[in-house]
C-alpha cells in the first residue's frame, strides 16, 4: 500500500511574486515619502517667505557691491526653493480639473512666444486648430514643462519643436529634441516621483505632468534613441469626441 499513486505538482512564479512585493514596498516607501515632503512644504513656505522678503529689502536698502551683491544671490535661490515647494504642492493637490473650451494650437503658439522671450527662435510651434476641453492653465504647464526640458536637452544650436494635431478622437501634443536621448536605464523610471538625473529641480516636473493629463482622460508616451533626442506624446481628447468626459 506504499505505493505511489500519483503526484500533484505545484508551481509558483517566484519571480513574478517577488516582483510584485517589490512594486508594494516601493509604492509604500513613494507615499511616506511624499508625506514627508508636504509635510516640509508646508512648514518651510512661511520661514522661507520672511528670508526672502528681508534679503529684497536689504537689496533696496544697502546699495554697496557685495552686499547687494549677496542678497540678490539669497532671493535667487529662495524663489528656487520657492518653485520646488510649489511643485510638491501641487503633485499633491487633488483638484477638480476646470472644464473650458480652447484651442490647443494657440495654446501651444502662445507658449511659444514665451519660451522665445528666453531662448530665442529655437522653439518652432505648428499644426493644426484643434478644439479640446480641459483645464487650460494645467495643460499650458505640461507644454512648457515638455519644451523646458526639451530646450535643457538639446545642444545650443538645435530646434524643439512643438506639434499639435489630431488622432482619431484625440488631439496630439508632440515635442521633439536633437538632445541625447534618455538612457535605456532610466527609461522605466522618469515619471517616477522624486526622480531626477538633473542637478537642480525637484523631480516632479514629469510625474505632475502626466498625473495632469490622466485628470484629463489622455495619455502620455515617449520614444528615445541614444544621440537622435527623444519625442514626447500627449493625447487629449477632442472636444465632442467619445473620450471627452468629466475627470477630477
Amino acid at each position: 500500500d506504499d505505493e505511489i499513486k500519483g503526484v500533484i505538482a505545484i508551481f509558483k512564479d517566484i519571480t513574478e511574486m517577488e516582483r510584485m512585493k517589490k512594486e508594494m514596498e516601493r509604492a509604500k516607501r513613494l507615499g511616506l515619502l511624499g508625506e514627508v515632503a508636504l509635510w516640509i512644504a508646508h512648514e518651510i513656505r512661511n520661514p522661507l517667505a520672511v528670508v526672502q522678503g528681508m534679503a529684497q529689502l536689504i537689496e533696496m536698502v544697502d546699495t554697496s557691491g557685495d552686499v547687494k551683491k549677496y542678497a540678490a544671490e539669497i532671493v535667487k535661490n529662495a524663489r528656487r526653493i520657492e518653485g520646488i515647494i510649489e511643485d510638491i504642492l501641487e503633485f499633491h493637490r487633488d483638484d477638480v480639473i476646470k472644464k473650458e473650451e480652447f484651442n490647443l494650437l494657440e495654446l501651444a503658439q502662445e507658449v511659444g512666444e514665451d519660451m522665445r522671450i528666453k531662448f530665442g527662435d529655437r522653439v518652432k510651434v505648428r499644426g493644426e486648430d484643434v478644439e479640446v476641453m480641459g483645464d487650460r492653465e494645467k495643460i499650458r504647464r505640461v507644454i512648457v514643462n515638455l519644451a523646458t526640458n526639451a530646450i535643457e536637452a538639446s545642444p545650443d544650436d538645435e530646434e524643439v519643436k512643438i506639434e499639435v494635431g489630431r488622432k482619431g478622437d484625440f488631439a496630439e501634443i508632440k515635442v521633439v529634441d536633437r538632445g541625447d536621448g534618455i538612457p535605456e536605464e532610466i527609461k522605466q523610471h522618469i515619471f517616477e516621483p522624486f526622480f531626477t538625473t538633473k542637478s537642480h529641480g525637484s523631480g516632479l516636473g514629469l510625474p505632475i505632468v502626466h498625473r495632469i493629463v490622466e485628470k484629463h482622460g489622455g495619455s502620455i508616451t515617449f520614444e528615445s534613441s541614444p544621440g537622435e533626442g527623444t519625442t514626447f506624446y500627449v493625447k487629449l481628447p477632442i472636444k465632442g469626441g467619445k473620450d471627452e468626459g468629466t475627470h477630477s
